[in-house]
């Protein structure tokens, strides 16, 4: 499929919408201590896309202080990759 290059009218209601929120309420700024990382970030949108915010962050949260880091140890990688089964095409799997 082939994207349009031509401007969506939606995309130009969401562009005036946006404007006239940030002349009503100005823009969002979050100093960086309140930020949130990445990867954090990344996994909250996974969990949160079936559960409300307070559930997700919470989930998020609760695995971070778990695992300690977003980011595995090498070792445990690797492991992980040579364990992983390999997907079939989707032509080929068994339905």
């Amino acid at each position: 499929m082939q994207l349009s290059l031509v401007t969506d009218p939606l995309t130009q209601r969401l562009r005036r919408s946006q404007t006239a929120l940030i002349a009503e309420f100005g823009r969002i700024i979050r100093p960086d201590d309140k930020r949130r990382n990445p990867a954090w970030t990344l996994v909250q949108c996974v969990i949160g896309a079936r559960t409300k915010t307070a559930f997700s962050n919470a989930n998020t949260d609760r695995l971070l202080a778990h695992f300690g880091s977003w980011i595995a140890p090498p070792a445990l990688s690797a492991r992980l990759v040579k364990q992983e089964p390999r997907a079939q095409p989707i032509a080929e799997a068994a339905c």
